[in-house]
């Protein structure tokens, strides 16, 4: 047969006469056939090989069986446990995220043990649900006002809500960052000592009085009051230019009407209808009691013995300059401290005493433990 080329044009015996124009060039290749018409076998750039399908099928089953034992090696490499896992039913989570407890880690973290969780900071008239696992840690309350400080302190994300025009105390001039630190957090917590009254302000940042308590109890509005400058709600700009309240972070400031030392009859109500109370200090047991909670049973790397380097930890670092820890501070530090934890150190202690028998009996339905390396 005559030989089929693209790039000249033939008369009737075969010789090449002059260039295809692309014109010509484009109508040969609409009309040539899609596979020889005469039985001849088709070149490799003309036709698909009789075996590239299942060479194709081949290259997706390894790929699958290649995702699916990635998938299975993250979770234990118990093929029958990840079956047994994927099963389970998963009751969404509510988080009341109290700030500076390490929330965002936990909640970051919680999705990549199989649970949908949402969580905010805000008080929680505001976040429980009835229908859902809800949720809430607390940390040492400690080291969390030297956190909340800190925070307010270095200003890491550069908020005009904590523009030193607001009169935040960061120290005396020419002090270094350490004695600046030191002398402010005196300052900050003297300001809230003993004697301080709602309308002695909070320098638009965290008020530390019973932060963690009052998360529990706090939103009750007064449309007036808790919009005012400087000793209501938290604003998003500057003294002069303070723009609208923040005020459904009503914890960070003290309402008009919630209370510096709630009441702890009505606090313990409140945890206790709560499904999970954790503590910062036990993160990773707070986290595979959510799950428990959630679905019934936990990742096999919460189970004692695992690797700890294989959690799928998803850490949210809010880096704050914070040179001393509480042991570090000076006697009449940690004394002004005290001062303004009274409650918040009674929940915590529940925090832990919850935490410890919720986990026991968690422990005791599955067979399995998770909190011995707590």
């Amino acid at each position: 047969g005559r030989a089929h080329l693209h790039f000249a044009s033939f008369d009737v015996d075969g010789y090449a006469t002059r260039p295809m124009t692309d014109l010509e060039r484009g109508v040969a290749d609409e009309r040539a056939p899609l596979r020889p018409t005469d039985g001849s076998s088709a070149s490799p750039s003309s036709a698909p090989s009789k075996i590239s399908f299942p060479l194709m099928v081949a290259f997706a089953v390894l790929g699958l069986g290649a995702t699916l034992g990635s998938f299975v090696s993250s979770w234990g490499g118990d093929i029958v446990q990840v079956l047994q896992l994927a099963s389970h039913n998963k009751i969404p989570v509510s988080y009341m995220h109290v700030p500076r407890t390490g929330g965002d880690t936990l909640r970051f973290t919680v999705p990549h043990l199989g649970v949908p969780i949402t969580g905010e900071e805000r008080c929680y008239k505001y976040v429980h649900r009835e229908r859902a696992i809800n949720a809430v840690m607390f940390r040492d309350p400690r080291e969390h006002v030297l956190s909340q400080f800190s925070h307010c302190f270095a200003n890491p994300h550069g908020a005009a809500s904590m523009s030193p025009l607001w009169g935040f105390p960061r120290g005396n001039r020419g002090d270094t960052p350490k004695l600046g630190w030191m002398n402010g957090l005196n300052k900050w917590l003297k300001h809230f000592g003993e004697n301080w009254h709602r309308e002695d302000g909070y320098f638009n940042c965290f008020n530390p009085i019973n932060m963690q308590a009052r998360y529990l109890t706090c939103g009750a509005k007064d449309e007036v009051k808790d919009k005012e400058i400087h000793t209501g709600a938290e604003r998003w700009g500057t003294p002069d230019d303070p723009g609208r309240a923040v005020w459904f972070q009503s914890a960070h400031y003290l309402g008009a009407n919630d209370d510096a030392e709630p009441d702890l009859e009505k606090l313990i109500r409140r945890l206790d209808s709560m499904q999970v109370v954790g503590v910062t200090e036990a993160m990773k047991a707070t986290a595979c009691l959510i799950e428990y909670q959630s679905r019934g049973t936990v990742h096999p790397q919460c189970e004692c013995g695992s690797d700890e380097k294989k959690f799928p930890w998803k850490e949210e670092r809010n880096e704050a300059y914070q040179p001393y820890a509480y042991a570090e501070i000076s006697e009449h530090s940690r004394e002004l401290v005290m001062n303004v934890t009274r409650v918040d150190r009674l929940v915590h202690r529940y925090a832990v005493k919850r935490l410890i028998r919720d986990s026991l009996r968690a422990e005791e339905k599955m067979g399995k433990r998770f909190t011995a390396a707590e």
